[in-house]
C-alpha cells in the first residue's frame, strides 16, 4: 500500500502505471508495475510486466499512445496493449530505434514522433517507423551536445513539430528544429526551450 519509486508514472484504465522502478531498494529499469483496478493507493507484488531485462537497457520512455503504452528503451521501442491481466501484450516494434530523450516525445492522433540521439527524428503512424529527419539528420547528429542529449524536449502544434536540442557545448536546449509534417520541410531557430506541452487555441 505504498507508491512505487519510479522514473515514469501515468494513468489508464482506471489503474495507475509506473516504470522503470525501485521496489525495496532494488532497481528494476525494464519493468513496468500496475495498481489494481480504481485504487492507485493498491501495488500488489506480481502486478508487473518485464519489458526484456536481459538486453542490458532501462526503459527511458513511457507514453501513453491511443489505448496502449509505448515503451521506449535507448535502442528499441515496444507496445503494450490491452485492459486487463487476461489480455495484457507486449510487442517488439523496432530493435534499431529508440530515445534517451523522454520530453522528445510528442503524440497527436495516431501520429508520434520522438528524437533518438543515433538517428535523428522519426515518426511513429500505429503500423510504421519514418525517418522524416534525413534532409537534415547529419547536420542535427553531428551538432547535438550527445552526453545532454537527454534534455532534448519537444512539442506538436497544428502539425508542427518543435524539438530543441542542446547544441554544441550546451548542456541544455538552445537550438530548436521545426518539422512542418504536412509540407515535410524542416527550419531552425537559434534558441531552445526546457520543457513544453501541446496547447489549445492561440498563443
Amino acid at each position: 500500500d505504498q507508491f512505487p519509486v519510479a522514473r515514469f508514472a501515468a494513468s489508464k484504465h482506471a489503474r495507475m502505471w509506473v516504470a522503470n522502478v525501485t521496489v525495496d531498494g532494488d532497481d528494476y529499469p525494464s519493468r513496468v508495475l500496475y495498481s489494481d483496478v480504481l485504487k492507485p493507493e493498491k501495488w500488489y507484488g506480481l502486478n508487473y510486466l518485464d519489458f526484456n531485462p536481459a538486453d542490458g537497457q532501462e526503459i527511458t520512455a513511457f507514453v501513453e499512445y491511443g489505448e496502449s503504452f509505448l515503451v521506449f528503451k535507448n535502442n528499441n521501442v515496444s507496445i503494450l496493449t490491452g485492459k486487463s491481466e487476461d489480455s495484457f501484450s507486449i510487442t517488439m516494434l523496432d530493435e534499431e530505434v529508440g530515445t534517451v530523450s523522454p520530453k522528445s516525445t510528442a503524440v497527436v492522433g495516431a501520429q508520434m514522433l520522438f528524437f533518438d540521439r543515433d538517428h535523428g527524428v522519426w515518426m511513429f503512424d500505429g503500423a510504421q517507423f519514418t525517418d522524416v529527419s534525413d534532409k537534415i539528420r547529419n547536420y542535427l547528429l553531428d551538432g547535438v551536445n550527445y552526453d545532454y542529449a537527454w534534455t532534448a524536449a519537444g512539442f506538436i502544434r497544428r502539425n508542427v513539430y518543435y524539438l530543441s536540442v542542446p547544441w554544441g557545448t550546451s548542456k541544455t536546449p538552445n537550438r530548436t528544429f521545426v518539422y512542418d509534417m504536412k509540407g515535410g520541410l524542416w527550419f531552425e531557430w537559434t534558441f531552445g526551450f526546457n520543457q513544453a506541452a501541446q496547447m489549445d487555441g492561440d498563443w
